[in-house]
């Protein structure tokens, strides 16, 4: 394991930013706001006023580092810090606590007994780096403590990895060759785009395909513009340790760069595996799924209306229930993300409700279950259920699709075999029945229009014909062939005759 380097920030507000509440209270201190933060760049120990007439070199050895303010950017935040309830600019008084115990124990003391963190601070941040050579990952693990302005502590902490050096193994090699025909697509893909868009114009954004192929190009483009940016981050603070190893250098430019990489990779991934759709689009199953979503929309929207209207209720009853006492109903948004939890699968916190109320805490919880798991839940499903079964069985409106999609099968089928074709083109040709439920029977699910009826038929006869040719034919020659061997018999027997009749003459005569 590396060296590690901790480092404690805290930010805090100045007397008097709760306006005119202050000439009323004696201490009033709102919560954390940009322009309310105190930024006062050098400050005596005990956060006293520095004498007026003192020069900058006296200031300098009268304010030791943990009084002097530093902006976002000489600490090297190029993005605002979010904490859980505020949003911080990323400044803020830095007490560095160097690599081992004994230090951090001297510079704690000191700062503490002398009120660095006092009823006006907001928030403290204790962070430290550690990087592992064997693993080539750099770890920045931060722990936030805030103060709300009703006193209210709370806590979190948040422990992000990243990759520091490229190492030169095989597997680095091959990810180099994936990175290079990423870049070399997206640029193909991206001309491809622009070419598209200066002919369509404004008539490009009409297809959602299109506008799916375009989040695509530009979320892959911001992703590789990203990467760029880490990189570049990652080297210069590499530099910075290496020109000052006790400098306070942070890796938050690169976690926050990395961050916004991944997640631009993954709407390029969701956007392709949309766009995935669209390439098996005349796939039968997906044409009926689609199908299915386009004859049950009415339906859809008012069980949404319905859905939504229970689930709001649940969440405002468990706000006023059990909000004063359990985090998951603490406030409107984290109840609605915990009851969303609950459909997924996860547990209710049954003991926690329980603890609030005996009664109510378990009622609530088996009311919850029934109302949107078993009942809600089910009914949804069995309305898309029969909405596929009617895309199914009406499939006038995905006819030309699904004529599409025969084609291929059959394009397909030929290319595997031709006894799989055979048993393909065996369903072109409808009976009577069909013929007579308009082609609406599943048995033949390729037969969906006229058109389609009659070139079935025309084929149908086409071959028919071509037998009852090759029937006459074969008729034909058989009759002539039972002619010659008439013709033969009669001949013979015309031979055989006379010798007969004299044989009978010569047996006579012996008598």
């Amino acid at each position: 394991m590396g060296s590690e380097c901790y480092n404690l920030l805290f930010v805090f507000i100045p007397i008097g930013s709760c306006g005119i509440l202050s000439t009323i209270l004696s201490h009033c201190y709102y919560d954390y706001t940009f322009a309310g933060e105190d930024t006062t760049l050098m400050s005596l120990p005990g956060w006293k006023e520095i004498p007026p007439n003192s020069t900058w070199p006296d200031s300098l050895k009268m304010c030791p580092l943990p009084w002097r303010y530093q902006t976002p950017e000489e600490l090297g935040n190029a993005l605002p810090t979010w904490g859980t309830f505020k949003l911080y600019r990323g400044g803020g008084y830095i007490a560095a606590l160097g690599y081992d115990e004994q230090t951090a124990d001297r510079v704690l003391s000191e700062t503490l007994s002398q009120g660095w963190i006092d009823r006006q601070t907001r928030a403290v941040v204790i962070e430290f780096t550690v990087f592992n050579i064997n693993t080539n990952l750099i770890s920045v693990a931060t722990f936030f403590y805030e103060v709300l302005a009703t006193g209210a502590a709370y806590t979190t902490k948040k422990v992000e990895t990243l990759e520091l050096y490229s190492t030169e193994s095989g597997s680095q090699e091959f990810c180099y060759i994936c990175q290079f025909l990423f870049m070399a697509m997206t640029t193909f893909y991206l001309v491809l785009l622009l070419i598209n868009l200066f002919r369509q114009r404004a008539a490009f954004f009409k297809s959602p395909w299109n506008m799916i192929e375009f989040l695509q190009i530009v979320s892959s483009v911001t992703s590789f513009a990203f990467y760029i940016l880490k990189a570049k981050s990652i080297l210069k603070s590499i530099k910075a340790i290496q020109s000052n190893p006790y400098a306070i250098i942070n890796f938050h430019s690169s976690l926050s760069w990395a961050e916004w990489e991944n997640v631009s990779i993954a709407v390029a991934i969701f956007m392709a595996t949309l766009k995935f759709l669209h390439l098996i689009r005349f796939n039968p199953h997906v044409i009926y799924l689609f199908s299915s979503f386009r004859q049950s929309a009415g339906n859809q929207l008012s069980f949404l209306f319905i859905f939504c209207l229970t689930f709001n209720s649940f969440a405002t009853s468990g706000i006023a229930l059990f909000g004063p006492s359990t985090l998951y109903y603490s406030s409107y948004l984290r109840a609605t993300v915990s009851q969303f939890e609950f459909l997924l699968g996860k547990a209710v916190p049954l003991e926690e409700l329980r603890a609030v109320n005996h009664i109510i805490g378990p009622a609530f919880a088996f009311l919850y279950m029934l109302m949107m798991t078993i009942l809600l839940m089910n009914l949804i499903v069995s309305m898309l259920n029969d909405s596929y079964s009617d895309a199914k069985t009406n499939v006038e409106e995905s006819a030309e699709d699904l004529e599409i999609a025969h084609y291929f099968g059959e394009r397909l089928a030929g290319l595997l075999g031709s006894e799989n074709r055979e048993r393909h083109l065996k369903k072109l040709f409808c009976d009577e029945a069909t013929f007579v439920n308009m082609c609406r029977s599943e048995a033949e699910p390729n037969c969906l229009s006229s058109n389609g009826i009659l070139q079935s038929t025309r084929e149908r006869m086409a071959k028919i014909d071509q037998r009852i040719g090759q029937l006459l034919q074969l008729s034909q020659k058989g009759e002539e062939d039972h002619y010659e061997e008439d013709i033969d018999f009669l001949n013979l027997l015309l031979a055989v005759t006379p010798r007969l009749q004299g044989q009978d003459t010569q047996e006579a005569i012996m008598y």
